[in-house]
């Protein structure tokens, strides 16, 4: 980690750097400040940009690899972010589609009871997110 490893970054700091200009965002309990990745990032700055000031892991987890963190520049890594300061985790109900998949998980025949290439398609895209569908 570039900045002190064991500086702790209060979350209320993260949240200050939302703008273009200054940028940061958490991933796995690490402060990064991604104002410079903004203008590479291959699915466009939007996609970064919407997590600016937030413990941005989900998010992160959904469309990339663990070993992406890696390949970030050393300097992007702050310290690590004062867990203490971080707000409770949301406690969502399930979007509308994630309930619809779950039913069809529930009701999907075995493997076994498949035996065409459709039969997994068509249950596949029942019980998968559009992302990995896609």
């Amino acid at each position: 980690m570039s900045g002190d490893s064991r500086l702790q970054i209060p979350f209320s700091e993260v949240q200050k750097h939302v703008s273009a200009d200054d940028c940061w965002l958490v991933i796995k309990d690490v402060v990064y400040n991604v104002t410079d990745f903004l203008k590479i990032h291959p699915g466009g700055p939007g996609l970064v940009f919407a997590e600016a000031g937030t413990d941005a892991t989900l998010a992160f987890a959904m469309f990339r690899s663990p070993n992406t963190l890696n390949k970030m520049p050393p300097q992007t890594r702050l310290g690590l972010v004062d867990r203490a300061t971080l707000p409770p985790p949301e406690q969502k109900a399930p979007a509308a589609d994630e309930a619809e998949r779950q039913k069809a998980r529930e009701e999907m025949p075995p493997a076994h009871g498949m035996t065409l290439l459709p039969d997994f398609e068509v249950w596949a895209q029942k019980v998968l997110s559009t992302v990995a569908w896609a």
